[in-house]
């Protein structure tokens, strides 16, 4: 019915789920979410390239057991620690998650520094926690949908992804990521700006739309698809104009660099369903 589907095989998946649409309700876009676990009193960070087009960044760590288990911190490109004491800055911690909210980042690359506490009793044992980011980016869009809500069993489904930084369709950006099956098994997945329209459903080689046909849908159920967007040597498309005057005026430039996250789902076998009548 045009809902979008997400599987969450135990309760740690719900707040990576709830920080996706809480983003996706304040028109942000998501990071690729990172999960790890680390002994007490253990200390480790990761990077987040924060790109020119973010003017907003919020940083998320959670974790589904302990309160209050982990410290986090941020260090910017320039080497400043950012605590929660730090002024200008918006800062919530909870039982079970930590954000910090930055305006204006500076752009480069960031440290989320990762602290699991030791407990008071003296407690051993590895702990587990997610990281994820969220930014907003008004001049930069990457999406992915199918090219149908159902398919029949036995059908290729197309997948379509758009990538658009500036106002500018991106060509030689990196689409790819996972499809998961209703029984919750997974495959990796690539889509390409190709122009090979029977072999990955684009219909044009470096527009800025990313196609990929997908085979073997013979289980019944929801499909869901996760990608991840790295540019890192992208450029801004080819534009639809003469071929000669594309060879005359037209240079394509590069596009800084950035990473997102695009998810769309699609079923297969499922009837339509009708909204319920009244009764009077």
């Amino acid at each position: 019915t045009g809902g979008s589907y997400t599987r969450a095989p135990s309760a740690a998946d719900l707040a990576v789920i709830y920080t996706d649409y809480a983003a996706q309700i304040r028109g942000m876009e998501s990071y690729p979410p990172a999960s790890a676990a680390m002994a007490r009193g253990e200390a480790r960070s990761r990077e987040i390239l924060v790109d020119t087009f973010t003017r907003e960044e919020t940083f998320v760590l959670h974790w589904p057991e302990g309160r209050g288990a982990f410290g986090l911190s941020l260090r910017q490109p320039d080497g400043t620690v950012i605590t929660p004491e730090t002024p200008g800055i918006e800062y919530a911690e909870k039982p079970h998650h930590i954000f910090y909210r930055i305006r204006r980042p500076k752009p480069g690359v960031w440290q989320m520094q990762v602290r699991a506490k030791p407990t008071g009793d003296g407690r051993q044992g590895d702990v587990r926690y997610t990281t994820q980011a969220v930014a907003d980016a008004p001049n930069l869009y990457c999406g992915i949908g199918s090219g149908a809500a159902r398919y029949a069993p036995g059908e290729t489904a197309v997948l379509r992804a758009v990538v658009v930084a500036g106002g500018v369709p991106v060509a030689k950006a990196e689409v790819s990521g996972q499809l998961q099956r209703p029984d919750g098994t997974a495959s990796e997945i690539r889509l390409f700006d190709s122009g090979d329209m029977p072999a990955h459903g684009d219909e044009k080689a470096d527009d800025g739309m990313y196609g990929a046909r997908v085979a073997g849908l013979d289980r019944e159920g929801v499909y869901r698809v996760t990608v991840t967007i790295a540019n890192e040597r992208g450029e801004t498309a080819i534009p639809d104009a003469p071929p000669a005057l594309l060879r005359e005026r037209w240079r394509p430039r590069p596009i800084a660099p950035f990473t997102r996250t695009a998810t769309t789902s699609f079923a297969v076998g499922r009837r339509r369903v009708d909204a319920p009548r009244s009764e009077r």
